[in-house]
């Protein structure tokens, strides 16, 4: 016969004296044991009305007749911090059968700074004050309702809090005495927090036990300071003031509060104490930066940043505002430039030439990034002046061979990106030195290596197989293998006034056998092409116009409707629609629907819709990653986002 284990039937106990203790109105419901989780409690209230508020419930059951045992819980520490991510808080629920008595703990007051390292499990202790009593219930809601409040942005400033000292006395004051001095110390910062008597009218709970400083959100994440009685007298009544800021800003960050945290860590009262603090700076300004005050946190950075030794505040505020700000925004990249040429002063004032030379790189990137390329160059070289380490960089050619593609140095670009092939790059950097071949005229050679590599290498980048496919029809069409563009007479050729007239083809042939990449003359051969009815030609001028000025949407939109002809390749008409969605994303796809639009009605549109849909690629491919890079103990340079050197 099967038996039922004795802790089964412990299990069993412990539920139903725990369901028995809740109000009646309150629902209990078991739970599939996920991870410790056994109940689910729903609050309703005395009319039966679902209040919309929960918490979940593990139950641990013991029949042990030592109290000691009893009242402790050995827990994994992986359980632990599982329950305090949830979105329901978690009551941990400890029965005892000898004492009939219930004790409760909520997952997210155990601080596990004090479990022991490489420790896999916490002891939890149950003291009297755990013991579930009459007043439990509305304790228990009472936090709900306030943890509703907090998560729904609830907490406005100044915040209201009432500090709770556990012992008589703190920081060798007494009890009384650090209390008169707290709350006359606190008209300072009344316009951030103030003090309140009542308990129930504070959503945030702060409590000093020891040397520990405790900043509780309800049930939500909170924020622990730990040995605050380093100082003495008034002194140290204001850094538990100051620690009690920072706290609950940094309280409001763990719940996504990202804006009221801003305010609070960047008011003058309390910024220097955050950012002269390296731990709270790496923690928790990258998430500052994302919000509105990104402006005065820069200003804040500038403000102390001379008072340090080491750049370690400098490169995480760089880091944090290159990661975080569109590269379109340019009122934010002009405030990260403010602080880089900040650094970059300080630098030259140490006379450290190898600071000056990361501080000018650095720049130099930035620049690069809101396309500023003249700058970019100019910073470039002078970090290898400042630092001759660089030119035993791979990545330092490269970048600077973009700064220089960018202002249209294509044979730079290209003897650049050779220099960084010949020291071993990666061969992903094939297909950009192939670029700059062909903007230099070097058709042929551009085309070899563009084989070369995509023969090689499985890259799905479309523009790179797009240009294979043009440069080698361009070759045979033209017979040009290779020149000297001349680009400015190439232009000045095409006169639109002429567009109509016969001879405009014979003027677009001559601009195209000065510059056979003349984006403005492909253009218009393929309206003239289009206008003859020649689709497939018209497709591919069209196309190769977008490959020489990627952010023309009108020539992309006309070469894909070119492409809808049936003598053109279906592949090509994808690695189209992938480079056009690449370089101007749904502008060129509400271009092109616009003209769909204009051509076709009914199912011909939906179905002409559905083609470019799924056709459309499903994961773009990420354009160059933004880089700041500082020297190590090693004396190699590597990407703080990455902790590459290459």
């Amino acid at each position: 016969m099967p038996e039922r284990v004795r802790q089964h039937q412990l299990e069993d106990i412990s539920r139903s004296k725990f369901s028995l203790v809740l109000p009646r109105e309150w629902v209990m419901r078991n739970k599939d044991k996920d991870y410790g989780i056994d109940a689910e409690v729903e609050i309703f209230d005395s009319k039966g009305k679902a209040t919309g508020l929960a918490y979940l419930v593990q139950l641990k059951a013991t029949e042990s007749e030592d109290t000691n045992k009893v009242r402790q819980l050995d827990l994994s520490i992986d359980a632990i911090k599982y329950f305090k991510r949830l979105d329901l808080p978690v009551l941990i629920v400890r029965y005892s059968d000898k004492e009939d008595l219930i004790y409760c703990k909520w997952a997210h007051e155990i601080d596990l700074y004090y479990s022991k390292k490489k420790a896999k499990t916490f002891r939890i202790t149950f003291t009297d004050i755990d013991v579930w009593d009459a007043g439990k219930a509305s304790q228990t809601e009472d936090l709900l309702r306030k943890l509703r409040a907090i998560a729904s942005g609830a907490i406005v400033l100044p915040v209201p809090i009432k500090l709770n000292i556990v012992h008589d006395s703190i920081g060798g004051i007494s009890r009384g005495k650090f209390l008169a001095t707290y709350r006359k110390m606190l008209v300072d910062y009344s316009d951030i927090i103030k003090n309140e008597q009542n308990h129930n009218n504070c959503l945030i709970q702060v409590s000093i036990d020891n040397n520990d400083l405790i900043i509780s959100l309800s049930s939500l994440p909170g924020c622990t300071f730990h040995d605050i009685t380093r100082a003495s007298g008034a002194e140290f009544v204001n850094k538990v003031i100051i620690h009690i800021i920072l706290g609950i800003g940094f309280s409001l960050i763990s719940i996504g509060q990202n804006e009221l945290a801003a305010r609070i860590l960047i008011d003058d009262k309390v910024k220097h104490s955050f950012i002269g603090h390296d731990e709270f700076v790496s923690r928790f300004l990258p998430t500052l930066m994302r919000t509105s005050k990104y402006e005065e946190i820069i200003d804040a950075v500038i403000e102390v940043m001379d008072k340090n030794s080491n750049n370690f505040l400098e490169s995480i505020v760089t880091m944090s505002a290159l990661v975080n700000f569109d590269e379109l925004d340019q009122q934010k990249h002009k405030k990260v430039l403010e602080l880089q040429h900040k650094i970059l002063e300080k630098s030259i004032a140490t006379d450290d030439t190898s600071l000056i030379g990361i501080s000018h790189y650095n720049l130099g990137n930035n620049y690069r990034n809101t396309r500023s390329c003249r700058d970019s160059i100019h910073h470039y070289i002078q970090a290898k002046k400042y630092e001759p380490k660089y030119l035993k960089q791979i990545y330092y050619y490269q970048e600077l061979a973009g700064a220089f593609f960018e202002c249209g140095k294509y044979r730079i670009a290209a003897r650049l990106y050779n220099k960084s092939i010949d020291m071993g790059s990666s061969d992903n950097v094939k297909p950009l030195y192939a670029d700059a071949l062909m903007f230099d005229g070097k058709y042929q050679q551009a085309l070899d290596i563009f084989s070369e590599y995509l023969n090689t290498n499985d890259d799905q980048h479309a523009e790179w197989h797009l240009k294979m496919n043009c440069l080698a029809h361009l070759i045979d069409i033209t017979g040009i293998a290779e020149q000297a563009r001349r680009s400015s007479e190439a232009m000045s050729l095409i006169d639109i006034s002429k567009a109509d007239k016969p001879e405009f083809i014979g003027i677009l042939e001559e601009s195209i056998n000065l510059d056979n990449i003349c984006g403005l003359a492909w253009f218009n051969m393929g309206i003239v092409q289009s206008k003859s009815n020649k689709q497939k030609d018209a497709a591919f001028s069209f196309i190769l116009c977008g490959l020489v000025e990627p952010w023309d949407v009108v020539a992309w939109v006309n070469a894909t409707l070119c492409m809808f002809d049936k003598e053109v390749d279906t592949q090509l008409l994808t690695l189209v629609i992938h480079t056009a969605y690449f370089f101007n994303g749904d502008e060129y796809v509400l271009s092109l629907q616009k003209d769909l639009e204009a051509r076709m009605t009914g199912e011909e549109l939906e179905t002409m819709t559905n083609i470019i849909e799924n056709i459309l690629p499903k994961e773009m491919i990420t354009k160059q990653p933004k880089k700041i890079r500082i020297m190590g103990e090693d004396g190699i340079f590597r990407d703080v986002f990455t902790g590459n050197n290459t």
